[in-house]
């Protein structure tokens, strides 16, 4: 059974070649659904899993209870500390801080409605939850390049970032490769890179 949305879990898989490590989930969701660490938490890692939305928070934390190695972190990542207005549909896990996501899921029929969530910055995030880690996954909905410009990925213990690039991919790529980090792959939907 692979959870990711393509082929990011095998392409993963591949990278690690079995080798146990940590992970840092922005966008965690339900932690299953559509995941690129869920395979990476069952053969072993641990890491920290972020999710702003209530309801897949919920469930990501019944998945997980249990397990010292997982830390769980219900906020939005936003560019300053406090609270944020969140969009999230109705009847679904799909939330963004970006109002133009909501143009993109409508057409599926969501409606949509806002709630107040915790913001917390990259920073203050891994004053908490330190690093290193091996894998970075960012699924944020229209603000990933946000979370990625507050991110020192060397720093930060990274080996390969897979991130949904909307219509960021252009800015996503060059600040990778200033980084030091090469796209190995790029669907509709993601881009993953190493470095």
């Amino acid at each position: 059974m692979s959870f990711s949305q393509g082929q990011e879990e095998a392409i993963i898989a591949a990278h690690f070649a079995g080798r146990k490590g940590r992970f840092l989930d922005i966008g965690a969701n339900d932690g299953e659904t559509f995941s690129n660490t869920r395979a990476l938490a069952i053969s072993g890692w641990g890491g920290t899993l972020v999710e702003p939305n209530p309801g897949a928070f919920e469930r990501l934390s019944g998945l997980y209870a249990g397990r010292d190695d997982i830390r769980l972190v219900e906020a939005a990542i936003t560019s300053v500390d406090g609270p944020c207005m969140m969009h999230m549909a109705s009847d679904s896990l799909v939330s963004s801080l970006d109002a133009r996501a909501m143009n993109t899921w409508e057409r599926h029929g969501f409606t949509w409605v806002e709630q107040e969530v915790r913001g917390i910055t990259v920073a203050t995030l891994i004053s908490d939850a330190h690093g290193p880690y091996h894998l970075i996954s960012i699924d944020a909905e229209g603000h990933d390049m946000e979370i990625l410009r507050q991110m020192d990925l060397r720093a930060m213990g990274c080996e390969m970032l897979v991130i949904e690039h909307g219509e960021a991919w252009n800015q996503i790529d060059a600040y990778c490769k200033r980084s030091g980090y090469k796209r190995i792959q790029r669907d509709g939907i993601n881009s993953i890179y190493v470095g």
